[in-house]
């Protein structure tokens, strides 16, 4: 049972390498257009830090997933994690464009780090959704952040709210990180009784 789960990590870990190492433009190409978002906000030292961050760890994960990529020999346990760490880092790093732009007291902007955060959401569910392993563990900080936002613009004076009107925002989310597990979930059940029909009539 244990080796089979550790199968399984393994496999979807060569699947996220090769799929990790075929985006890396695009990815850099995303945190250099959100890093000109921040600094034109007035973050621009908290752009460069975390902009640096990023390539740094995009320099580290490249080789790593070139290497663990390859399918015709199973990468051993400790390179998996390492892989696994490594990609997990690199969404911590883009999450924090939409954690500093909560901050910021001009709507607009703030309303850019949701849009980004929400498109975070999306990438990573198209890309990882069957890859269970690397979708809830890089969902997971992704939905911390969203809470983490609700806090920063709740306690900004220049954004006038009751306590009563953020804990209604902060349960919508609720709903919403719940409604995304529901529908993950159903996603990966193949027994609707129209897929049991059309495999039924497929085969007469």
């Amino acid at each position: 049972m244990v080796q089979r789960l550790i199968d399984h990590f393994v496999y979807q870990t060569q699947i996220t390498a090769h799929i990790s190492a075929r985006d890396v433009m695009k990815r850099l190409a995303a945190a250099a257009l959100m890093a000109a978002v921040t600094a034109f906000a007035g973050f621009a030292v908290l752009a460069a830090k975390i902009t640096l961050a990023i390539v740094a760890i995009e320099a580290l994960a490249y080789p790593l997933n070139r290497k663990a990529e390859r399918f015709e020999e199973m990468i051993d346990l400790p390179t998996t994690c390492l892989v696994w760490l490594i990609n997990w880092a690199a969404m911590l790093s883009f999450l924090a464009f939409a954690v500093v732009l909560s901050t910021s007291d001009t709507v607009p902007f703030v309303l850019a780090g949701f849009i980004w955060i929400f498109g975070t959401y999306v990438h990573v569910s198209n890309t990882f959704g069957l890859l269970p392993v690397y979708n809830w563990s890089q969902m997971m900080p992704a939905f911390a952040a969203m809470f983490i936002m609700l806090y920063n613009i709740a306690k900004n004076p220049a954004h006038n709210g009751s306590q009563t009107e953020w804990l209604i925002t902060a349960s919508l989310v609720a709903f919403y990180i719940v409604n995304t597990f529901d529908t993950m979930n159903l996603q990966k059940t193949p027994t609707r009784p129209w897929a049991a029909r059309a495999k039924r009539q497929t085969r007469a």
